[in-house]
């Protein structure tokens, strides 16, 4: 792939992700996770997350991080799908969508060190996650640093190499 057809793959997976959370703040505020706003969407609205994450899934395998890129792709996929994360007595989602949100950010950032050699990202990524351990909304903060440095990786990659 061009860098050029590169870069607009990484503004169109920024836009999708971008808008879909600047959605979220304005209409219900900062919340626990990214995901925990499939109970507040309601009607028409409620497969909204599943369609944004299946999207960037597949804007995510166009990245290069081979295998890396591509479990992290299908973590995308499965937090999407198992909407329904609340434990309960009768499925696994809980543990699916848990397990599948962490594959995301780790394969990510194991994909951004191992293939592109870039270790910076996840030990800055790793500092700056422990700057909001303890912080209220923490899953929430963790995973829009790791879109952000997952994103600023992509475009610099488009851009300059």
């Amino acid at each position: 792939m061009s860098s050029g057809e590169l870069l607009k793959v990484t503004i169109a997976e920024t836009m999708v992700l971008t808008i879909y959370i600047l959605f979220l703040v304005l209409r219900f505020g900062v919340l626990k996770s990214i995901s925990s706003s499939t109970y507040k969407l309601q009607g028409n609205w409620s497969y909204l997350f599943t369609v944004t994450l299946i999207t960037l899934a597949i804007l995510n395998m166009m990245q290069g991080l081979e295998i890396w890129g591509f479990l992290a792709s299908v973590g995308l996929m499965f937090t999407g799908a198992t909407i329904n994360f609340k434990p309960n007595d009768h499925s696994y989602e809980d543990e699916i969508h848990a397990v599948s949100a962490v594959t995301i950010i780790a394969c990510s950032m194991l994909g951004i060190g191992f293939v592109w050699g870039y270790w910076i990202v996840p030990g800055l990524f790793g500092l700056s996650a422990l700057t909001v351990i303890e912080s209220k909304n923490r899953i929430w903060w963790i995973e829009i640093m790791a879109f952000g440095f997952i994103m600023a990786t992509y475009f610099y990659r488009a851009l300059f190499v």
